[in-house]
């Protein structure tokens, strides 16, 4: 997986990039229950990151995960798995800032 900062910047309370990942799907999407498919994949993204006292203090993120899926050929997953993974998604990295 290769991951490309498309643009950065930055001012006193935020800091935002849009990026590019490229890979081939070799493992499973586990947070859709889907075997790998042996495809290439480009998905966008972007993440917006509020700082405060010179923390991470807050974080909106985004994937365009149907585009991804469609390169994959498996169609976009029901809303309802999309609303999911985004909460897990979200959840994991919280975890991960209160370990760092």
């Amino acid at each position: 997986m290769t991951f490309v900062a498309d643009v950065v910047f930055a001012d006193d309370e935020h800091v935002t990039g849009r990026w590019t990942m490229t890979a081939t799907n070799t493992g499973p999407l586990k947070l859709f229950g889907i075997p790998p498919t042996g495809r290439p994949v480009t998905m966008g993204g972007q993440e917006i990151f509020k700082v405060r006292d010179g923390r991470l203090a807050e974080v909106w993120h985004s994937e365009d995960v149907p585009s991804m899926l469609e390169q994959l050929k498996l169609g976009p997953p029901p809303p309802l798995i999309l609303k999911a993974s985004a909460y897990l998604s979200a959840l994991l990295f919280r975890r991960e800032q209160r370990q760092a």
